[in-house]
């Protein structure tokens, strides 16, 4: 690896200062805009009130530093355009393919629990003993074929979705 700005250190802290840079960029890019760090509150399923410390856009910054660094020790740049170029654009993007990750993931949680009670609503189908109060969702003789049909069009949109 040969050093462009005099030593590979130096190297290595411009490739994270561009990596800041371009984490910056992507917080600007983000629909909010630039979210300051503060203290959330989630609350639980048990009523219970969960703490929690929200980086804001110094996430963005810190993981955009940490993908240029890690572009440039994997793919070392040829010139100090390069180096300023590659860090900023993997500053950019290093932060939007995690948050792309999470949010991936995600969807694919809320597809198993969208499956789940597709699953629920289709074993509680009109005219089965243990059907539940406030699904009858068709008319008078087509329920069945109507409830089928409709479970299969949100089963679709599931799919499409994860």
């Amino acid at each position: 690896m040969t050093a462009l700005f005099g030593s590979v250190v130096t190297d290595v802290l411009i490739a994270a200062v561009c990596g800041l840079v371009g984490g910056f960029g992507l917080g600007l890019l983000a629909e909010n805009g630039i979210e300051l760090p503060r203290r959330r509150s989630k609350i639980e399923s048990d009523a219970s009130v969960t703490a929690y410390f929200d980086f804001g856009f110094l996430a963005d910054v810190v993981i955009g530093a940490m993908a240029a660094v890690i572009v440039y020790a994997l793919n070392p740049a040829a010139t100090s355009v390069q180096l300023i170029g590659s860090s900023i654009v993997a500053g950019l993007g290093g932060a939007g393919i995690l948050k792309g990750f999470v949010e991936t993931r995600r969807n694919q949680l809320l597809g198993q629990v969208a499956n789940t009670a597709l699953d629920l609503a289709d074993s509680q189908r009109p005219g089965d003993p243990g059907r539940t109060r406030g699904l009858d969702l068709e008319g008078p003789g087509e329920a069945t074929t109507g409830w089928d049909a409709q479970i299969e069009r949100l089963r679709r949109q599931v799919d499409e979705l994860t």
